[in-house]
């Protein structure tokens, strides 16, 4: 026999605790889960304990989820493996495919349902091939102990298996069946072949009574269980059969006993409650579990009118017509008085059972007391309103678009300097409110067809530096923008004081572009820390009371909710990872310019990318990765905008103590003679590049050709 889904254990590695948290407290209650936060903690339990799945995060330090699954895989072969990753990557999935065999191989953030079932069939598949082995060793076991005895004949009668239970029955071995006659055994000699015309002719498994002589020549009567077996093609090969001596009624006596008893341990062990009652509402057979639900005892219900228990006592009778009404088993909610007079709520599934002639008789029930259930969902709206104060509480502006351009969140502090509160703009449209700021309509227009927009403006005496990102749904399509916009008046005019000092420009230029970046940085970072958790963690608590929720109306509302906190997870991820470059100082700046030009610019541009030259940790300041990084992103945005190029390489080596860098595209080009004024021109990205190389002691240089394309190489000293 099986064990319970609870009593397999499933090991969830990953790195960060929120997670382990969240995902152990969102299946609390369908599985055992057991976390570890690193690769060599998961090795560790995997020693002490049983592990029947595994669920490992791909991104861990130390050790990848691929390379952690790979050391299981040699010692622990059976467990079923499920990989989760952040990123697609075609290289880990191979490999995860084709080195470790995974179960199943998930992209977050993930649906909780699905990866609910991808567990339940991850147990599945391990607990089949226990099933396989149990059924193996059963059916060895059973056929070598059976107390009846099998016989499987070919179409001629002869002997082509049984069981070695023919021996206590009979007194015949095995061995003189096999291979010879059946017919002899038979005090009728036609009787084998009148059971297989019956059979032939009625297809199934048919009983027959027949005598048969024993060994010593005494008579027996079988009775016997009898169907054609047939080959792959469909043909009739013979019969088989199971009988037993059923000359001494005493067997038949003990089966019937164990069975009953088998049936009251069952019954009588049951955690929910079973209650039969006839259709005039008497009670007429309940399980002991009564007395622990609702304080009642079994003979308190046997006999009595349980309408009564009903805080509507009409209750019972609209169930009565309901499930005349409605064929099959049906899922009720209702209220009970329990004995010292409290009221519980329950839910049941319920049907009308029958006679043998199919006449209903009466109503089956098995309920569950769900009155705690309740207490979740207030703690549920509880958890909604914490995430909305802190999303009112943050010092910016966050609001979500639709794809028709009207709000549906807008919440923050920056709203007071508007005259307006949280939620004051939801439904309102944007073109309505914006029809005086014509460029801030052109930015959401410019998002809407899919790129991440940044700008500054005015809305009366206030300045915002806003950021616009696309909102996409499960399968791409834009379906809304997620914006932010900070209050950057003191900003400005702290800027409007540093254009009076031209001496320095340079350096205060330089200070502002890295401030800009640490707080786009931080900005990413308190998004995932503070909202994208409490997002993740508010869905999965949905998922959670989704689950346990008996109401359909109420299930769909959570169903809702879920896929809205869902929206607002990925597109959070999403600004998360416009706002702040990688985290170059943790992976390289290699590693940061392959991730941002393929997602950024591949993914989003068809634009064919390559890097290449040297992976390494090249010696470089913090702030000196920052301003190379983002010159290499201006000048990846300037061959998106400009060149109209289907190819970009980026090279990164070091030489004689310097970093060369090579973007090279094959686009439209540009007369090099354009080259200077551009470069002269302060508005434009180029100059700013050129600026950020100069002041790093390295150069920019240029070489463009119409129809051919552009190479820009930039060096960099090495070094503190």
């Amino acid at each position: 026999m099986t064990k319970p889904v609870k009593d397999y254990n499933i090991l969830y590695v990953d790195d960060e605790q929120a997670n382990l948290n969240s995902l152990k407290s969102l299946f609390r209650r369908k599985f055992n889960i057991i976390t570890a936060d690193s690769g060599q903690k998961g090795l560790e339990i995997l020693e002490s304990q049983p592990i029947h799945v595994i669920i490992a995060d791909q991104r861990m330090p130390n050790m990848r989820g691929v390379e952690f699954l790979k050391k299981v895989k040699n010692k622990w072969p059976d467990i079923k493996s499920i990989l989760l990753t952040g990123f697609y990557d075609n290289q880990v999935l191979k490999e995860a495919i084709n080195d470790v065999g995974i179960f199943w191989y998930m992209n977050k953030p993930f649906e909780n349902e699905k990866l609910e079932l991808v567990i339940r069939k991850a147990l599945e598949t391990f607990k089949s091939k226990e099933l396989l082995k149990e059924s193996e060793e059963k059916f060895k076991g059973v056929f070598n102990s059976m107390a009846d005895v099998f016989v499987r004949r070919d179409l001629k009668g002869v002997g082509v298996m049984v069981s070695p239970s023919i021996y206590d029955v009979t007194g015949i071995r095995p061995e003189e069946i096999v291979g010879h006659q059946v017919s002899k055994f038979f005090i009728d000699p036609k009787a084998p072949d009148e059971i297989m015309k019956s059979l032939i002719e009625n297809k199934g498994v048919q009983t027959f009574e027949t005598e048969l002589y024993k060994k010593d020549g005494s008579i027996i009567t079988i009775s016997s269980n009898a169907k054609i077996y047939y080959d792959d093609a469909g043909n009739p090969m013979g019969v088989e059969s199971v009988f037993r001596d059923i000359t001494d009624k005493k067997r038949a006596g003990k089966a019937l006993k164990e069975s009953e008893e088998k049936f009251r341990g069952v019954f009588n062990s049951l955690i929910d409650v079973f209650i039969r009652r006839d259709l005039e509402h008497k009670g007429v057979l309940v399980s002991p579990s009564i007395f622990e639900a609702t304080g009642y005892a079994v003979e308190d219900i046997v006999g009595q009118d349980i309408s009564k228990y009903f805080v509507d006592p009409q209750k019972p009778e609209w169930i009565k017509h309901y499930l005349l009404e409605n064929e099959g088993i049906q899922a009720i909610e209702f209220e009970l008085y329990k004995k010292d007079g409290t009221i519980i709520t329950v839910s049941s599934n319920a049907r009308v059972y029958h006679n043998s002639n199919g006449n209903p008789i009466g109503i089956e029930s098995v309920f569950r007391d769900i009155t705690e259930r309740k207490k979740l969902v207030e703690e549920l709206r509880e958890s909604e309103q914490k995430f909305k104060t802190i999303v009112t509480n943050t010092e910016e502006i966050i609001y979500m678009i639709s794809r028709e351009g009207k709000f549906i969140l807008s919440e923050g502090k920056g709203l007071e300097k508007l005259g307006l509160k949280g939620g004051d703009v939801v439904g309102q449209s944007v073109y309505d409110l914006y029809k005086d700021f014509p460029e801030i309509l052109d930015k959401m227009d410019q998002a809407f067809k899919g790129e991440t927009v940044i700008m500054e403006h005015e809305v009366g005496d206030v300045n915002f530096k806003s950021w616009y990102t696309p909102q996409l749904d499960q399968k791409g399509d834009i379906i809304g923008l997620l914006g932010m916009s900070i209050n950057i008046t003191e900003q400005k005019k702290a800027e409007s004081r540093i254009l009076k000092y031209q001496k320095r420009l340079k350096d205060l230029a330089i200070d502002l572009t890295i401030t800009e970046e640490k707080m786009r940085k931080q900005i990413a970072i308190d998004l995932h820390d503070d909202v994208g958790q409490l997002l993740s963690a508010s869905r999965m608590q949905m998922a959670v009371i989704n689950y346990e929720a008996g109401i359909s109306e109420i299930k769909n509302k959570i169903n809702s909710i879920s896929q809205d906190l869902l929206l607002a997870i990925q597109s959070t991820r999403s600004a998360i990872f416009n706002l702040s470059p990688p985290q170059i100082n943790e992976i390289g700046l290699y590693a940061g310019v392959h991730d941002w030009m393929k997602e950024q610019i591949e993914d989003k541009y068809n634009i064919k990318t390559k890097l290449s030259g040297k992976n390494e940790r090249y010696s470089l300041t913090e702030n000196t990765k920052f301003l190379i990084f983002r010159s290499l992103r201006e000048l990846m945005i300037n061959v998106v905008k400009h060149a109209k190029a289907k190819h970009l390489n980026i090279n990164i080596k070091s030489n004689n103590r310097m970093m060369e860098i090579t973007v090279q595209d094959d686009g439209i080009g540009f007369d090099q003679n354009l080259i200077l004024k551009r470069l002269k021109s302060q508005t434009y990205g180029l100059f700013s590049i050129q600026e950020r190389m100069s002041d790093l002691g390295g150069s920019m240089t240029i070489d463009s050709k119409q129809g051919i394309g552009t190479k820009v190489k930039l060096l960099i000293p090495l070094g503190e």
